[in-house]
């Protein structure tokens, strides 16, 4: 909103005469060039990590207008080179349309880019599936790039290739006539982000916003001179808009994955780790436990008659009795213990930092106890012991699996002997 209050307010303005600074110019080429890499970069990894299509079309676009901003700035005359000894502006390559050309292309790009990835994104969502990237990212991102490295590099290499669209101060009117069509490409192609997207994620109003800052740059474009009011405000503008974007893009873009992360190593039923990170996790504080010469203990928790309960009172009430079971496990555990949910009514609690076996028994009789406990629900009140297996870190165990095999022997034989109870596996004397 307040981007839109600033275009309107500068419209009536655009062609108001300043002073030329060819610096500025040349500045924001440079700054937009890193900004518009970074977002790049940000969206082939996530094209990468989710292997959808309109992440690819997004980093192939942004690519292409890194391109253009860097071949920009070596054809924008006074930027990198003096005034000639007639006080004429000289640039490093291309001519005097060349700068003015790259301008136009580069609307053109991001007005056609953005559109068509909101469109690509809006059929994958629809599919509810993600096709696979069939010949990867690097292909591509140089398949969507190329034609305007060719393209710029010609321009830049024949002064004379790019179009009349300049003539000073202003544009030719072949030059307006491009202008005043990256308008309607600029609403056509916000339409378009609208019917697509529906604003439906947060990557779907990033793309809006694009769409907006798009429009209102072309929109600035029309009758604005070389060096007037309209000419710098785009440039402004656009930089900092584009910037703020691509913070928002990275943040939540992190926001998303951290969800991702959550939701498919949580247990949905319980709040619980599940088993997905079980055997790294486990990995992980066994190797530091051996460093740190300490005790590393694993309980492996099932519950008794859990079958029985869902079977008289439904599932709805088995439910309840397991994020009762995981909120007891919860309480008795430390802070740095893990706590995860294997599946079905099976738990294992990880005790880490042990200096001796007898806190994990200790700690393996504390849940029996608790456990033991009714859970009341309404006007149920349903009793569900536990049988618990314990495992101790030790040589004859060198690996998490090892482990968690002996744990779960010592779980069933506590079952054998009538459950609601525990026991700690004894590791075989090894022979002379």
């Amino acid at each position: 909103l307040l981007y839109a209050a600033a275009i309107a307010w500068l419209l009536p303005h655009v062609a108001d005469p300043l002073r030329d600074v060819p610096a500025v110019p040349l500045a924001r080429a440079l700054s937009l060039a890193v900004v518009t890499s970074l977002t790049a970069v940000v969206l082939w990894l996530e094209a990468r990590r989710t292997q959808v299509r309109g992440y690819l079309v997004l980093g192939g676009t942004f690519s292409s207008i890194a391109i253009l901003l860097l071949a920009f700035t070596l054809a924008f005359p006074g930027a990198l080179l003096p005034d000639a000894p007639d006080g004429t502006p000289r640039s490093v390559l291309g001519g005097p349309n060349t700068p003015v050309a790259l301008f136009l292309l580069w609307h053109v790009v991001i007005t056609v880019g953005i559109p068509a990835s909101a469109v690509v994104l809006s059929r994958d969502d629809a599919n509810g599936r993600v096709p696979a990237l069939r010949h990867g990212i690097v292909p591509g991102v140089v398949w969507g790039t190329v034609p305007v490295l060719l393209l710029s590099t010609w321009w830049l290499l024949v002064p004379d290739a790019a179009p009349a669209l300049f003539q000073p101060p202003g544009l030719s009117p072949l030059g307006t006539s491009v202008t005043e069509a990256t308008v309607l490409l600029a609403i056509a192609g916000l339409i378009v982000a609208v019917v697509a997207t529906r604003a439906s994620s947060v990557l779907s109003r990033w793309l809006l916003a694009i769409c907006v800052l798009n429009l209102g740059d072309a929109l600035l474009n029309l009758g604005a001179l070389r060096y007037s009011l309209g000419w710098y405000a785009a440039r402004a503008l656009g930089f900092l808009a584009l910037s703020a974007l691509l913070i928002v893009l990275v943040v939540q873009l992190a926001r998303i994955d951290r969800r991702t992360d959550r939701a498919a190593t949580t247990d949905a039923l319980t709040g619980l780790r599940n088993r997905i990170t079980l055997d790294e996790d486990l990995a992980r504080e066994m190797a530091r436990a051996e460093r740190e010469t300490r005790r590393l203990a694993v309980l492996v928790i099932d519950l008794d008659r859990f079958k029985q309960i869902n079977d008289r009172y439904g599932h709805a009430m088995g439910d309840v009795v397991l994020r009762e079971v995981a909120a007891r496990l919860r309480a008795e555990v430390r802070a740095g213990d893990l706590l995860v949910r294997l599946g079905g009514d099976e738990f294992v609690v990880v005790l880490v930092g042990l200096d001796d076996d007898d806190q994990a028994a200790a700690a393996a009789g504390r849940i029996v106890a608790d456990l033991r406990r009714p859970v009341t629900h309404r006007e149920h009140h349903v009793v569900s012991p536990v049988s618990v297996g314990v495992a101790l870190s030790h040589p004859t165990a060198p690996t998490p699996s090892d482990l968690m095999l002996q744990a779960d022997a010592a779980m069933f034989a506590a079952k054998q002997v009538g459950g609601d109870c525990y026991v700690v596996h004894v590791p075989a004397t090894p022979r002379p």
